[in-house]
């Protein structure tokens, strides 16, 4: 073998290591993204917990469990094949069922990572967006209407909705090769706004609407959460039990996003490298400003109405409630009951803003700039806000507010993504053919065309969501198999697991 020979052997085989490296550092980016995501479930969990009442905390935790392990099961076995299989048309995948015949790796446009890396990450954003259902069902519904969504949820919701928008070959995939058969030049969802959380709030609000309002007893009858008189509305009968939970869960929903958003790149090399700082800093951005919209748009609400409060000079409907309950006597109310004295800061506001704040990063972190984040953050705090109180006054009861949380700041921030795409950054993440063809954000001067595409494919993946599990959750209140019949009386925890959450 001549010396050139040997130096150009030589240099294949560095080159060989090179990118074995590169695949190895790419697949360790999208696991160790993938386990925080996954650890977003202990998040949806402590938040779920303290949000209800005591006496239901071991069956949330419960339902939280069975929930990944249904959708373990049923995304491995048939949800992977739906969603990225080799072989399928514009509207599913149809290959690699039970996850048989899988390629050692996969190449996306700009990362090659093994197979598994890919699969465990998309199983982790299945599972988030299935367990999002759970909270709008809380307190009140029976477990095999719990199981019946995650399985539907797993196997064919989900999966069909990732295909349309990631894979290769979906009608919305801002990555299908080729223009024949597709919406535009493909949606601009990044991190999952549409097949994540549009999913997971637009079916909360298909189970709100069917199980109707968690009900308690009270002095021997039966009280609803939209009920009127002394027990009206947000009194203590409806309210969490530890605020704690409520904010340990959302400080590591909040971890568990930087996971969801920077291992969205697919890769830590190149591309990855740059826009991961970007990304990271909008996320950080973005809970921010959904956290102070939800928080200023309440003190507002506080100041218009406190002249009104200032001249009834009466306990609050829920420090009576607790007194009467806890047998205290009228010298125990403290002075800061009575209404319209001070502004009072929820803390349950400020952490659903927070959550908001983090599903508006999903759709377009990568793309835009970060003054452009806490502007779509604050726009959809607010939007939330709205739609919170309008649920209230139709009496569609979402204990966590789920659909307004996520269904509502999903579509509005795909929306507003249209508008914020630096041409840049879009060349960046999706190619130049996008910005070519005017396909970047309106403020930019891009075409129209974009806007479009985002809503039609936010609405087109929300009213699949809704259809279906209102279709599901319909069935099973005609066959008796959805709401508990005693859910207002009876601990769940006791009738169910025969323990208690604390002794």
């Amino acid at each position: 073998m001549s010396e050139f020979e040997e130096v150009k052997a030589s240099l294949l085989a560095w080159q060989e290591d090179l990118q074995k490296t590169q695949i190895g550092m790419d697949t360790f980016w999208v696991l160790f993204g993938g386990c925080l995501v996954f650890l977003m479930q202990c998040g949806f969990g402590m938040l779920e917990a303290g949000s209800v009442s005591s006496r239901n905390v071991v069956a949330i935790m419960y339902r939280n469990l069975l929930s990944t392990c249904t959708s373990a099961v049923l995304f491995f076995c048939c949800g992977w094949a739906f969603a990225f299989g080799e072989t399928g048309n514009r509207f599913i995948g149809e290959s690699n069922f039970f996850l048989r015949g899988l390629p050692d790796t996969t190449t996306s446009v700009t990362s090659t990572v093994y197979t598994g890396a890919k699969i465990f990450f998309q199983f982790s954003l299945c599972t988030t967006s299935a367990t999002i259902v759970s909270g709008a069902l809380a307190e009140r519904t029976q477990d095999i209407a719990y199981a019946s969504c995650w399985a539907l949820f797993s196997s064919i919701i989900f999966p069909l909705a990732a295909h349309w928008c990631w894979s290769s070959s979906g009608w919305a995939s801002a990555t299908l090769s080729g223009h024949e058969g597709r919406i535009g030049m493909g949606v601009f969802d990044f991190a999952g706004a549409t097949t994540v959380f549009v999913l997971g709030g637009f079916a909360a609000l298909a189970g709100a609407i069917v199980l109707g309002p968690r009900k308690r007893s009270y002095r021997g009858k039966k009280i609803s959460r939209f009920s009127k008189g002394d027990e009206a509305k947000e009194s203590i009968l409806f309210a969490g039990h530890n605020k704690v939970y409520q904010v340990m869960g959302i400080m590591i929903l909040w971890a568990g996003w930087f996971g969801l958003n920077l291992a969205s790149t697919g890769t830590l090399h190149n591309r990855g490298s740059r826009i991961a700082p970007r990304i990271a800093i909008n996320t950080a951005l973005a809970a921010s400003g959904g956290g102070f919209a939800v928080i200023i748009a309440d003190s507002v609400r506080q100041v218009i109405n406190r002249g009104d409060k200032m001249k009834e000079r009466t306990p609050s409907v829920a420090w009576k409630t607790y007194a009467d309950r806890m047998h205290l006597v009228t010298e125990d109310i403290p002075d800061d009951a009575f209404a319209g004295y001070s502004l009072s800061y929820d803390l349950r506001l400020l952490c659903n803003g927070i959550l908001c704040g983090l599903v508006s990063s999903a759709a377009g972190c990568a793309v835009i700039e970060p003054w452009a984040s806490l502007i779509v953050s604050f726009v959809t705090g607010l939007v939330y806000t709205a739609v919170s109180k309008l649920l209230r006054v139709i009496q569609i009861d979402d204990p966590l507010d789920a659909f307004a949380i996520y269904g509502c700041s999903g579509l509005v921030s795909l929306i507003l993504t249209a508008f914020f795409a630096k041409p840049a950054h879009v060349d960046e993440v999706y190619g130049v053919d996008f910005t070519r063809n005017g396909y970047y954000g309106i403020f930019y001067g891009g075409d129209v065309n974009q806007l479009g595409v985002q809503v039609a494919v936010g609405l087109t993946v929300a009213v699949w969501s809704f259809s279906l599990n209102l279709l599901l959750f319909l069935s099973l209140c005609k066959i008796g198999r959805l709401r508990l019949p005693d859910s207002e009386s009876t601990s769940q925890d006791a009738k169910g697991h025969h323990v208690r959450a604390y002794h």
